[in-house]
């Protein structure tokens, strides 16, 4: 429906109409029971101790039934040699059975899991602040960082990064532009609000991978005017603890297409370069 005009002048907004009831007693029951569902609107005092007991088994049970969903997965997770498995703290315990017992979805019931054996196998890994702040993201923005993680890089210690060029995030682009929310990861916390540099005269040597890929960097020659080789470089930004603990508990996809593009992209730029390092297998063939 239009807006009228009033004959003061003023315009008349139409009047939203309500939530149906319908959509609203199908949330009630999936959250709180059937019997609630259908008598909230319809008997609202008749039986509520009933109903609320039963919403009390329905939650419950639901958590339940997530934190066993967990626990199996926990026991599947592959743990590092050598690893010499302890009790976490209680107040840790604590924390994780709080938040993991609302973990409904794949992806976050995985995330939970990882870090319980990985906090089992290494006592003290995955701080309390961590277990806090799984708790505080949606649904969509678990999603959304599982997609964006697939295009990080690693330095060989294993701790992700992403080149903070433009060519890098056009690559990024061609598989999706509403991939890169490099803004909103900085803003909660999962990547560092400041942006680091592989410095040209300090680099040389380094390695960085992606998935079974490995680069070492190089320094090409430079212009014969440059009295400070060291302000030359690429700007890259690290994963926060956070955003790196988080990330080692998923799985990602493999883009070799992506990677390659990128570092061919970057060759060069700022005085370095990039030689791919044959895996040791592939070494030992062509030799």
């Amino acid at each position: 429906m239009s807006a009228m005009l009033l004959p003061n002048g003023e315009i008349a907004r139409p009047v939203p109409a309500p939530l149906p009831v319908s959509a609203l007693q199908r949330v009630i029951a999936a959250a709180c029971g059937t019997a609630t569902g259908e008598a909230v609107f319809a008997e609202p005092t008749v039986h509520l101790d009933d109903r609320a007991a039963e919403r009390g088994f329905q939650v419950e049970r639901q958590r339940q039934e997530n934190l066993e969903s967990i626990f199996r997965l926990a026991a599947q997770c592959p743990v590092e040699d050598g690893a010499k498995p302890g009790t976490p703290d209680g107040g840790w315990l604590g924390l994780f059975i709080e938040g993991a017992q609302d973990a409904v979805q794949e992806l976050e019931q995985g995330i939970w899991a990882r870090w319980l054996a990985v906090e089992i196998a290494s006592p003290g890994t995955i701080s309390r602040r961590s277990l806090a702040f799984l708790r505080t993201l949606n649904a969509w923005e678990l999603e959304s960082f599982h997609e964006y993680g697939a295009f990080a890089f690693a330095f060989e210690s294993g701790w992700r990064f992403l080149f903070e060029d433009e060519r890098a995030r056009r690559e990024i682009w061609t598989y999706g532009r509403e991939i890169d929310l490099t803004t909103h990861w900085v803003e909660i916390g999962l990547l560092s609000a400041e942006v680091s540099t592989l410095l040209t005269g300090k680099s040389r040597g380094l390695r960085i991978v992606y998935r079974q890929r490995t680069w070492q960097v190089t320094a090409i020659d430079q212009d014969a005017t440059a009295t400070e080789p060291t302000e030359w470089g690429l700007r890259y930004r690290k994963f926060t603890a956070i955003g790196q603990q988080l990330a080692d508990a998923m799985t990602f996809k493999t883009f070799n297409g992506y990677a390659r593009n990128v570092i061919k992209a970057l060759q060069g730029t700022g005085g370095l370069g990039f030689e791919e390092v044959a895996a040791p297998e592939q070494a030992g063939t062509n030799s």
